[in-house]
């Protein structure tokens, strides 16, 4: 079974902005400082390569720039993950989603000397609109799809909690469970549909329960259970897996005041973590997302 590791190093800025709280002036964003050189080190322990999705405003601290250096020296591929991470980035007008990725583009480009392959939108906020600006741009593939009908609403009831307001994400949509669950080149009309574009979609992996999201945010709120039974359905049924980390998932938050359910413990997570990549390391071939689609 072949499989990829993606993180989305979302900084804190991110958290804090969308949370309406001070961000406070630091040298260095802690997602830089302290989670980058403990993801490289897990992944050295079981010497693996990761795709990591980088947001372009983080490109221009002198410190994060060298950070993102040490991850393409170690082997690890980096993407694009937009420029400001603006929410519900589907809906955004034409220019500014084109300026939002290309300005990111350059910057990326600039640190790691080759052109970025692959894109995730902010939020999984991804439509046919972008999908065909990324292949007009050049671009080889997006992992802004999670293919699962129950996605949305949890999207949309953790975020209404966080915000202590309701609050409507529109992060894909319901169809988007009708999407392949493997690699795939999209239709140009409908995203979740097989078709004959260049680029290519990347579905980030769910469990066979329900469609359930089993990425990182969701096994540390029910257990790593459910990363068995996504993980082992895929091995059963040789499906590739594409398996999602955030870059706050090793942040020790007690630091700072964010407050996330079951991120408390960061020596728990710290475990969970290292079962995961330890299990699809044992069990699979792991490469770097833009190595896969190549094959």
């Amino acid at each position: 079974m072949h499989s990829t590791i993606q993180v989305d190093l979302d900084s804190l800025w991110t958290y804090q902005d969308y949370l309406n709280m001070e961000t406070p002036e630091l040298s260095c964003d802690p997602i830089y400082s302290q989670s980058v050189q403990s993801f490289l080190d897990l992944f050295a322990k079981y010497d693996l390569k990761a795709t990591f999705f980088i947001i372009g405003k983080d490109c221009r601290n002198t410190q994060q720039i060298e950070c993102i250096k040490a991850i393409v020296e170690q082997g690890h591929e980096i993407a694009n993950h937009s420029m400001n991470h603006l929410p519900d980035f589907a809906n955004l007008n034409f220019a500014l989603q084109k300026q939002e990725i290309v300005e990111s583009h350059n910057l990326l480009k600039s640190i790691i000397n080759k052109d970025p392959v692959g894109f995730r939108a902010p939020m999984f906020s991804i439509n046919e609109k972008v999908n065909n600006l990324l292949e007009e741009l050049g671009y080889k593939y997006d992992a802004s799809i999670i293919p699962s009908a129950i996605f949305p609403l949890l999207m949309n009831s953790a975020h209404s909690l966080l915000k202590l307001r309701p609050v409507n994400m529109r992060s894909g949509g319901i169809r988007f469970a009708k999407a392949p669950k493997s690699i795939y080149n999209p239709d140009k009309q409908d995203i979740c549909r097989r078709g004959n574009m260049q680029i290519k979609q990347v579905p980030v992996g769910i469990s066979n329960l329900f469609g359930f999201p089993m990425h990182s945010t969701y096994v540390f709120t029910v257990g790593k259970f459910l990363f068995d039974s996504g993980f082992n359905f895929c091995l059963k049924n040789n499906i590739t897996l594409h398996y999602l980390f955030h870059g706050i998932d090793l942040l020790d938050l007690n630091r700072f005041s964010i407050k996330l359910p079951r991120f408390k413990s960061l020596s728990r997570r710290q475990g969970i973590c290292e079962y995961i990549v330890r299990k699809i390391a044992n069990n699979s071939q792991v490469r770097t997302t833009g190595d896969l689609i190549s094959i």
